[in-house]
């Protein structure tokens, strides 16, 4: 019972915005590795996309109803 009050005392002590400030200095003490690993994402993405072969699908319906032959006629 101690545990579940003291870690209800933890999480109500969490503030946003000092996570988010740590989170920024974060970021911005190693935005090198951000930037190479976007590049890197990037390029086996496209890499990925011209390996594979190209599949294209085409698809089609046709309704045929079947009248009498007086409007057959009519169209010729």
């Amino acid at each position: 019972m101690e545990y579940s009050q003291k870690n209800e005392v933890q999480n109500s002590d969490f503030k946003i915005v000092p996570f988010c400030f740590f989170c920024y200095n974060v970021f911005l003490a190693k935005w090198r590795w951000f930037a190479l690993s976007i590049i890197v994402c990037v390029a086996c993405g496209w890499y990925y996309q011209q390996i594979q072969p190209r599949v294209y699908t085409r698809q089609a319906t046709m309704l045929i109803e079947g009248g009498n032959s007086s409007s057959r006629g009519s169209f010729f």
